[in-house]
């Protein structure tokens, strides 16, 4: 992980592809962000969850929020839980989208009782994202996206339903193309994040520049 900015309170990280969040096993439990945490500060250890307050799939980079105190760790949750902390990602996808500017609400419920056996669109929670349209190719769009709830698998499931998967997304890009094994993950990276400070309560921005992998991807569809 690389630290962007840290203070008495925070801490914003960017956080690398192939890094899960939090262990889910012996053998994966000295590589993910909270043991990297716990790692580098002793105190994260007396924290719910290691501070953090918000998740990021395994193979999606970019920008993460951290919690250094119980104050600040139910500050910030709250203000996720209100929709104040606004987040936005960058994503590329197959197709030419044609929905720019445009805001989608579905409904995002789990099929039986683990996420990982899929996603259905009758029935669940409202999953609220808006999209921008940055660039268009010839078989592919690079979109700003702006998720204004944060429902599991939100992103990528809602582009999966709308018919735009995003590039190399194994779980939710619908048939494999050649395109998809031109980057060994998702393009879909955490872009910014904005919040307001739970001590000093002046309302900050961070960004997390875009990976090289998916740099690369972008200048082979220009090309």
């Amino acid at each position: 992980m690389k630290i962007i900015y840290e203070d008495e309170a925070v801490l914003v990280v960017n956080k690398p592809v192939g890094m899960l969040v939090h262990p889910v096993g012996k053998k994966t439990s000295r590589s993910t962000l909270a043991n990297k945490l716990l790692d580098y500060w002793e105190g994260f250890r007396k924290l719910e969850r290691a501070g953090i307050v918000h998740r990021l799939d395994k193979d999606t980079s970019g920008i993460m929020l951290v919690a250094k105190n119980a104050l600040a760790y139910y500050s910030l949750k709250k203000q996720f839980k209100e929709r104040r902390i606004k987040k936005k990602y960058l994503a590329v996808v197959k197709g030419k989208f044609p929905f720019d500017g445009e805001e989608f609400k579905i409904p995002l419920g789990r099929k039986g009782n683990q996420i990982t056996r899929g996603l259905t669109f009758k029935e669940g929670k409202e999953a609220i994202t808006k999209f921008k349209v940055l660039q268009t190719f010839s078989q592919a769009t690079f979109l700003e996206v702006l998720p204004r709830t944060g429902r599991t698998h939100q992103i990528r499931a809602t582009l999966f339903f709308l018919g735009y998967p995003i590039i190399g997304d194994r779980k939710y890009g619908g048939k494999r193309t050649e395109i998809d094994d031109s980057i060994g993950r998702q393009a879909l990276h955490s872009a910014s994040i904005s919040f307001l400070h739970p001590l000093t309560k002046n309302y900050l921005s961070f960004i997390a520049p875009l990976p090289e992998d998916m740099k690369e991807l972008l200048q082979s569809l220009r090309e």
